[in-house]
């Protein structure tokens, strides 16, 4: 069950990642509040769909069956019930992430503006994105394939679990819970029907992005500090190989100079300090 999982969300992860990175691109910001306007192109907007019914569960996606059969590999009601409402959340912010960008820009002019932006991006972000939407639509038909594999496995003597099952309450259940994310974001995002008051838990969690802003904003930072310490933490280091290469060679050229002398004692005395020096380091290993 997970082998499949992982199979088949490459495709629509890759799908997701590339589409927020075009309306990225068209619109010139990274913030999900100021991003407007994806519906202006079906194509990129499609295939964003796509990737976000996949990746809430939506059948007959590819998510969907990974979903249900990953579910159905749960040893305990505990996981099965966190496994659940994992897929409830996943569903509601992933519809979120994708309805508040498609709502319609403001005016006339930026609507044109924008729509230019969409129309121009680059064809090689384009196509990919179309082949990754159909990916994430037939990935999970080869579910069947996948046990195929694994049962044929068996006969090399290993030892896997080829129970890939989908059973109906498990389809049913996940079904009912992408629906009621889909709904349940389109009313509160979309539609704007709950009219929501600063600070209350709806808007922080479900409507504003502020609690992603600030986490993004946090994790920024400290992704900058980190780097930055890293940075300071490898020129120290290089200084300090630098500074004990410049003390090894100055001590090896001194030593050099005294054993320079014609007398052969000298060098065999010199051969056998490197070769007792070996032997010990050999040895404490």
């Amino acid at each position: 069950a997970a082998v499949f999982f992982f199979f088949v969300q490459t495709f629509y992860k890759a799908l997701l990642f590339m589409y927020s990175m075009a309306l990225m691109k068209a619109n010139g910001t990274d913030r999900i509040k100021e991003i407007k306007g994806a519906a202006l192109n079906k194509i990129i907007f499609v295939s964003g769909l796509f990737g976000a019914l996949a990746l809430a569960g939506f059948v007959p996606f590819s998510g969907f069956f990974a979903n249900v059969v990953l579910e159905g590999a749960a040893n305990n009601l505990y996981t099965y019930a966190f496994m659940l409402f994992i897929d409830l959340l996943v569903s509601i912010f992933i519809f979120r992430w994708l309805l508040m960008p498609a709502q319609k820009p403001v005016g006339p002019a930026t609507t044109e503006k924008l729509r230019i932006a969409y129309n121009t991006l680059p064809k090689t972000m384009i196509y990919p994105m179309l082949v990754l939407a159909e990916l994430s639509l037939a990935s999970g038909f080869f579910i069947s394939s996948i046990g195929a594999i694994l049962s044929s496995m068996t006969t090399y003597g290993y030892v896997v679990s080829t129970a890939l099952q989908i059973g109906m309450p498990a389809a049913e259940m996940e079904s009912a819970l992408v629906a009621i994310g889909i709904v349940a974001t389109y009313l509160l995002v979309y539609k704007k029907l709950y009219k929501s008051k600063p600070g209350n838990m709806v808007e922080l969690v479900a409507l504003s992005s502020r609690i992603f802003d600030a986490l993004y904003d946090f994790m920024t930072k400290f992704i900058y500090y980190v780097s930055g310490f890293f940075e300071f933490a490898d020129t120290m280091m290089d200084e300090a190989f630098d500074t004990a290469a410049g003390f090894a060679s100055g001590f090896g050229a001194i030593i050099s100079k005294r054993l320079e002398n014609g007398v052969i004692n000298s060098y065999a005395l010199a051969l056998l300090i490197g070769l007792l020096v070996l032997i010990v380091a050999v040895v404490a290993k």
